[in-house]
């Protein structure tokens, strides 16, 4: 599995096998009137630098705070495109809640 969604939530890589270390994946509909128009994973660090990448673009139909998280946590959470903004930071277990506006593409990174 490598997205698992409820209303307002999603999870990202819950289920990720260890055969696939990095990958890319398009136009997921979630729950909640979400669509995730890619997401992008690197097990791989390919700079020492900056740790696992984990990349996100998602749209929402409506206004709403989506909670992401995904597994093992993460070191720094930033909006890379788009006016959304974090609302809160739970990097201890591994979350964040997102405020995104309706009709436009946010783009979420990850640094694991």
């Amino acid at each position: 599995m490598l997205v698992y969604s409820e209303r307002s939530k999603i999870e990202l890589l819950p289920a990720l096998p260890k055969e696939w270390p990095s990958g890319v994946i398009e136009g997921v509909l979630c729950r909640g009137q979400i669509e995730i128009k890619r997401l992008k994973w690197d097990d791989r660090p390919f700079d020492f630098t900056q740790g696992r990448q984990v990349e996100l673009s998602l749209v929402s139909q409506i206004p709403q705070n989506v909670t992401i998280k995904i597994p093992r946590g993460f070191k720094e959470v930033k909006i890379t495109k788009g006016d959304a903004d974090i609302v809160e930071n739970r990097d201890k277990q591994g979350e964040c809640v997102v405020a995104v506006v309706p009709g436009e593409v946010a783009e979420i990174h990850f640094v694991r």
